[in-house]
């Protein structure tokens, strides 16, 4: 047989546990002052906020009874501290299980770099140097450096209030490092991103022949210093100072030196520019020289020596007369000196002459005819090419 019902009693379960929203979970913020939030729960009427320094609630920060649904202002934190912190609800039956336990840590965030860009070539000896601006921050700390781990520094400073800052005295073709941080009051951030930038070339030095020299030889051997980073140089010689009537221009030396064959009686006007492989630098000083007056032509005043047309595009006719028998040889040389064609050598009768040179497998430029009669020498420029 079945006995009558026992009196029925009831019960009721507690309100449930929050579902945590901000600040996340293992999240860093610059905040030290925020609102925590959480998800409302069926019943609840009010909650119990906790926060502490350590995840056992031994170093309860912050202890509150609130009625506001799902937020709570958290104010006056520390800043590089970790912080813990959960929730329960609460109802007139009763008091809910905590939350799930949380942990952020609030910091001071190092700034963005903004300027000028990380692996910049090229960049002068004085830069500016610019990064974002930090929450909070009441100075930033710039260091400057030619050593990637920052064991040396150009430059270090850090009461700098302002998010940019001029940096002088920078060494020539040398890679620099910098960084920044932000500090508010006494807390300051770890350095964030380094970036680097390489400065530009230093201009070539020239060497010889010197400046404004007079009486050179017409054969010149053209020097200049070294220049830090370059792998090529580039030689430009004119005559005039403008550049608008360039007799020489080669951007593929790999010396320090040239050897150059020179009109007599002549001023000339010359520069490098070194190349690395960031592209080319600027110009070196300009100088001038002016080549002798070649004492010989007295004695070739006695022949007549005459070619046509210069310039030139197929055929140079070259006539001379002799008063005397002479050993005469007539070469053309290019502005290095290389021999690029004889056109006589021997011993010739006195009277009119006649020759012609019609070049083959060359590139149109300044040449010169390298003419020697008995003892006397001179040179005489010729263009090929119009």
């Amino acid at each position: 047989s079945t006995s009558d019902w026992s009196n029925s009693w009831q019960f009721r379960t507690t309100v449930d546990r929050p579902k945590l929203r901000y600040p996340n979970k293992g999240s860093k913020t610059e905040d030290i002052d925020l609102i925590s939030r959480w998800d409302t729960v069926k019943e609840a009427t009010d909650y119990f906020v906790e926060v502490s320094k350590s995840s056992d609630y031994s170093q309860i920060i912050y202890s509150s009874k609130t009625s506001d649904l799902d937020k709570q202002n958290l104010k006056n934190l520390e800043f590089n501290t970790t912080y813990y912190w959960h929730v329960r609800g609460k109802n007139d039956e009763g008091t809910g299980e905590w939350s799930e336990n949380w942990d952020f840590k609030t910091g001071v965030q190092p700034p963005l770099l903004v300027a000028p860009d990380s692996g910049k070539a090229n960049m002068p000896t004085t830069v500016i140097f610019r990064w974002s601006t930090s929450k909070n921050a009441t100075s930033y700390h710039l260091q400057v450096s030619e050593k990637a781990d920052f064991s040396s520094l150009h430059f270090d400073s850090s009461t700098l209030t302002d998010v940019q800052q001029e940096v002088k005295g920078l060494s020539k073709y040398t890679t620099y490092y910098w960084r920044v941080l932000t500090k508010v009051g006494s807390f300051e951030s770890p350095y964030g991103n380094v970036w680097n930038i390489k400065t530009l070339m230093d201009t070539t030095k020239l060497i010889e022949p010197l400046n404004k020299k007079q009486d050179v030889a017409q054969s010149v051997n053209l020097k200049w210093l070294p220049t830090k980073g370059a792998v090529f140089y580039q030689l430009q010689i004119s005559r005039n100072e403008t550049y608008t009537n360039i007799m020489y221009d080669d951007s593929s030396i790999t010396q320090t030196q040239k050897d150059i064959i020179f009109p007599y009686d002549s001023t000339f006007y010359w520069r490098v520019k070194a190349k690395s492989l960031e592209g080319k630098n600027e110009w070196s000083e300009q100088w001038s020289f002016k080549t002798t007056i070649n004492s010989v032509e007295d004695d070739l005043a006695s022949s007549s020596f005459v070619f046509y047309p210069n310039p030139f595009d197929e055929n140079l006719t070259i006539n001379f007369s002799l008063i005397k028998d002479a050993k005469v040889q007539i070469k053309v040389i290019d502005v290095s000196g290389r021999e690029i064609a004889i056109l006589k050598d021997n011993y010739v009768l006195s009277g009119e002459q006649k020759l012609e040179w019609k070049p083959i497998g060359i590139s149109k430029g300044i040449y010169y005819l390298h003419v020697k009669i008995g003892e006397s020498i001179s040179l005489r420029e010729v263009r090929f090419g119009k």
